[in-house]
């Protein structure tokens, strides 16, 4: 049997009390007939050599009681066979190394490392050891089975060497649910084992206040696993952090805004005064004119920069730290280029409710520069300028056969056409576009009205609807469509229809490019397509459907999985370091956001940028509290990285005595003893009481 708190066992030294209470009697019990004893003075008794015992089993019960309430205190239990296994040396170990950013603070991760190096070096023949590192999720440096597969000569070696390569990430920590997988991966294993084994993790890292801890506090330990920590602390406390501020408390659905940031200083720190300002990729020099700011220890500022001055201005950096890894935040540019839209149809300049009109307003909303429409009447004849740098065509009326031959000349370069047909006239114009014969367009008049009831908001012409919020299309009435039937057209793929069965938007490939072809029409005549907030972002996505936007998406952080708008061609990705990365046709996920930086969508077609900054979180180094293990109910001890082969055992000790709880029986004994040294001693004295005769 061990003992928790030993100490308590002195406790035992009070046995001498009720040996002396039994040799001292205050009074004797023999009693004198006499006739007075006023004159006499009382005198009590004194230990002598004559003194006896008069109640051995008393005094006994008593002795007893004392000594189990002392090894009650003391906290014993029984050592479990694990115990004296890992008392030999014997033990599996599991070595989480933190290699989040916040580890990139000066001197932190050398330290790290050489801990760990420390730890696999001074491991037995007979131990088992697996490092991984950790930020969001778990990575193996070397597992149990790669160490057991390894010659144990060998084994050091290879860890070692897989060590040095290693280097800290731009990733956040989730230092909770990566103790957990570590954890369960030693339950596990324990239950594929005959023999038990001492089962330890160990954990290097700088425990910082960000690192998402709070999920243990509702996660039940695995017995037997102890966890242990080796802390490694920064040679600096100054730290400042800087962060964009968002438009709304929902940063999945907000903006960070152009010209507001926030910045954030350590709680210990020395430093309070600083500059925020513009800068380009890979400058440390400011573009104009930066922002003084004054942040006081554990407080933080929101800071608003003069307007974004160029854009080449794609940063946003903070000067006056001694931390740089989390003083650069990133917004990229949107891109601006002139766009071209060639017009085929019957319409006046600047006749009112037809679709030239509407879509003209449309175009020419922000800033009319960066639109050239091209207006032209089907019978017109088109010049080489007309085609030149066009990124849609949209017809409206029927065309004459030499028209029709060049705008399949500007399919083949991959120059999308919308067909919109005002009449039913239109079904050979579209027919010969697509090289179909037998295509009939009728012309479709509701009872009231039609409207859109199935669609496809997976499909890149509704991408911008894909939020459900912007789902409604029941405001939009349709006076009259044009029906045909899809199976005329191979290969096309129904997007929409109206709520009467038939299309109302379809998609049709052809070579390089496609045809979009919308049943209904976009004018007043037709339906309110063009008077609903649906009309401007679905001519935008028409026009640019590879245009991500994702500043109106989400703010994008490293490890973050970037939704792209799928493409039927390949393209490249560049990272921040400039690296390429192929993305296969039909991608519309991109997922190595290992870097915060710029990304750009390189490609046919493709101009989108997008930024990925650092969780904000990391910049929260403080160190948590040493009570946020107790609060978390996980059982902690400390490993001593100089010596793994011979360790403390207070963790698991603390463990099997919290399991087995003897200190309750001892108690529950002690109180039996009383209660039976009360029914003796009470027995005792009625017994020896003699009564005293009158004197009368």
């Amino acid at each position: 049997m061990s003992f928790l708190a030993p100490w308590f066992l002195l406790g035992g030294l009070a046995l001498g009390l009720p040996v002396v209470f039994h040799l001292i009697q205050r009074t004797t019990r023999e009693r004198t007939l006499f006739s007075t004893l006023r004159f006499l003075r009382p005198s009590p008794p004194r230990l002598t050599k004559r003194n006896r015992f008069n109640n051995i089993l008393l005094l006994l019960l008593r002795c007893i009681a004392l000594i189990l309430l002392a090894l009650g205190f003391a906290r014993p239990f029984l050592p479990s066979s694990s115990h004296r296994i890992g008392s030999q040396g014997t033990q599996r170990l599991v070595v989480l190394l933190d290699d989040s950013a916040s580890m990139r603070r000066s001197g932190l991760w050398d330290e790290a490392l050489q801990s760990v190096r420390t730890i696999v070096g001074n491991a037995g023949d007979s131990d088992e050891v697996a490092v991984y590192t950790f930020n969001r999720e778990l990575q193996p440096v070397m597992t149990h089975s790669e160490w057991a597969a390894t010659t144990v000569g060998q084994r050091q070696t290879l860890a070692l060497s897989r060590l040095n390569s290693l280097k800290p990430s731009w990733s956040a920590t989730r230092l909770g649910l990566c103790l957990q997988q570590a954890a369960e991966i030693l339950s596990e294993q324990e239950r594929d084992r005959e023999v038990p084994v001492r089962r330890r993790l160990i954990l290097v890292s700088d425990q910082q206040e960000g690192s998402h801890a709070d999920v243990l506090a509702g996660y039940e330990w695995p017995p037997g696993v102890e966890l242990e920590l080796i802390p490694v602390r920064a040679k600096s406390a100054n730290n400042a952090g800087l962060q964009w501020t968002y438009s709304t408390a929902d940063t999945s659905k907000s903006v960070p805004t152009d010209h507001q940031v926030r910045v954030s200083n350590a709680a210990d720190a020395k430093r309070d005064r600083f500059q925020v300002g513009w800068s380009s990729l890979g400058s440390d020099q400011f573009i104009g004119k930066p922002v003084d700011v004054l942040v006081p220890p554990g407080q933080s500022r929101s800071v608003t920069l003069p307007k974004r001055p160029s854009s080449a201005a794609e940063t946003v950096q903070l000067l006056g730290d001694d931390e740089p890894f989390d003083n650069r935040i990133y917004l990229a540019a949107a891109a601006k280029k002139r766009t071209s839209v060639l017009y085929l149809g019957a319409d006046r300049t600047n006749e009112a409710r037809q679709p030239l009109f509407f879509l003209r307003s449309a175009l020419t909303r922000d800033d009319p520069s960066l639109f050239d429409l091209r207006a032209h009447a089907p019978s017109e004849t088109l010049s080489p300028s007309d085609l030149s740098d066009l990124s849609l065509i949209v017809v409206t009326d029927p065309l004459p056969d030499s028209t029709i031959g060049l705008i399949q000349e500007q399919l083949e370069r991959g120059v999308p056409v919308l067909f919109s047909p005002k009449t039913s006239e239109g079904g050979q114009t579209l027919a010969k576009l697509a090289g179909v014969q037998d295509l009939i367009l009728e012309d479709a008049i509701p009872k009231d009205y039609a409207l859109l009831g199935e669609m496809d908001f997976q499909h890149p012409l509704l991408a911008p609807f894909s939020d459900p919020k912007f789902q409604d299309f029941t405001r939009i009435h349709f006076w009259k469509f044009r029906r045909l039937n899809p199976s005329t057209l191979p290969g096309a793929r129904i997007v929409a229809r109206f709520d009467t069965g038939d299309p109302a938007l379809i998609e049709l490939p052809f070579k390089k490019s496609r045809i979009i072809v919308l049943t209904s029409g976009w004018s007043s005549v037709d339906s309110q397509l063009a008077l609903s907030t649906k009309f401007v972002p679905w001519i935008d996505g028409i026009l640019d459907p590879e245009n991500l936007r994702p500043e109106e998406i989400r703010p994008w952080l490293v490890g973050d999985t970037v939704t792209l708008v799928p493409s039927s061609v390949e393209r490249q990705v560049r990272l921040p370091d400039g690296t390429m990365v192929p993305l296969a046709a039909h991608t519309n996920q991109f997922n190595r956001t290992y870097l915060p930086g710029i990304y750009r969508l390189e490609g046919p077609g493709a101009s989108s940028t997008w930024s990925v900054n650092l969780d904000p979180v990391e910049s929260q180094t403080a160190p948590l509290a040493a009570e946020t293990w107790t609060r978390f109910g996980t059982p902690v001890g400390r490993a001593t990285p100089a010596s793994t082969t011979v360790t403390s055992t207070g963790a698991a000790a603390t463990e099997t005595e919290g399991q087995q709880k003897l200190w309750r029986w001892f108690l529950v004994g002690t109180w039996a003893i009383l209660l039976v040294e009360s029914i003796v001693a009470r027995l005792t004295s009625s017994r020896q009481a003699t009564p005293i005769p009158s004197l009368a």
